[in-house]
């Protein structure tokens, strides 16, 4: 007698809070390359700014059921009494660039010019704060200035409004292509850091664990497919679409990111010394109150761990 048939996998609409950011990149790949549909999964997208506490607040108010999300963004969460879980990794090293006006040649030409980034009381001020220290730059002759819109962060050294901005990927990507000097990157004052992750809240995890994990399944599968050289010039394409940069301008990015650092892990696997990284360095910005939040408790690897079994080895 024949087989029985294998059960369906139920179709679902997943709400997403997003944004033009790496992390989003992957995602938007699991999407555009049939990941998620072989899961039976259907995204509804909300897209916000990168690096902003929207996605958090989203997902925190049930608005959303899955968020891409900054660590800096979901520590402070915690540090609001609020509880959202990271399930899987999607950015594993530091991505923010220190990149040079036009008149900045190199760091001597940085004193007595202004700094921009995004937020006082964000990861990208204390990356800002090592690297004075780092750089030995007096921090009362250079000024460092917060811009809510990390399009204005980036605008801020193209115009020559500051001698220096700390920028996302697509802003360093743009600058990048169009000439500008990068002083420092992220990654050499800041090795420990987790930069972005799948975020959700612990009870609708847990009411739909075989959801969370398909949607972990694809995920896995989008960041597989990056990572395989043959996929580069697809991959790269990809990106553009999502960052809104041109090809050059996400060759860059992606040979610096996945190439160069590999910021961007295959098998979804967060990095727990990498969001214990991003605690300390908001510690150093006087950014969260004591206690702070325990790194392990900012984490489940459960999904992760589900999805690679059914996956099955790269």
């Amino acid at each position: 007698s024949p087989s029985p048939s294998p059960t369906a996998v139920p179709k679902a609409v997943v709400k997403l809070g997003t944004s033009s950011s790496l992390g989003g990149w992957i995602v938007d790949v699991s999407d555009r390359q049939g990941f998620m549909s072989a899961m039976n999964i259907t995204l509804d997208r909300k897209e916000s700014d990168p690096g902003s506490a929207a996605i958090a607040e989203d997902v925190d108010k049930k608005e959303r059921d899955v968020g891409v999300l900054a660590t800096d963004r979901l520590v402070q969460n915690a540090k609001n009494g609020q509880a959202l879980i990271m399930i899987a990794g999607l950015v594993n090293k530091a991505n923010l660039t220190l990149v040079a006006a036009r008149d900045v040649p190199d760091f001597d030409g940085l004193k007595g010019k202004p700094i921009g980034h995004l937020d006082a009381k964000s990861a990208s001020a204390a990356i800002v704060k090592r690297i004075l220290e780092v750089k030995k730059l007096p921090k009362g002759e250079i000024p460092v200035i917060a811009f809510p819109d990390p399009g204005v962060v980036g605008a801020a050294v193209a115009n020559g409004t500051v001698g220096a901005s700390l920028v996302d990927p697509p802003r360093a990507g743009r600058l990048k292509g169009a000439g500008f000097t990068v002083l420092l990157e992220g990654l050499e004052v800041a090795r420990d850091f987790q930069a972005e992750g799948l975020v959700v809240r612990p009870e609708w995890a847990r009411q739909n664990e075989e959801l969370v994990t398909r949607f972990v399944r694809a995920v896995i599968m989008a960041e597989r497919w990056i990572t395989n050289p043959a996929n580069k010039k697809a991959a790269i394409d990809e990106m553009a679409r999502s960052l809104g940069v041109n090809t050059i301008e996400a060759t860059l990015v992606y040979e610096q990111y996945v190439e160069r650092i590999d910021a961007i892990p295959h098998e979804g696997d967060i990095d727990q010394g990498g969001v214990r990284g991003v605690v300390e360095l908001l510690g150093e910005v006087d950014a969260l109150p004591d206690p702070k939040p325990e790194p392990a408790r900012l984490a489940d690897t459960t999904f992760v761990q589900r999805a690679k079994s059914i996956v099955g080895p790269r």
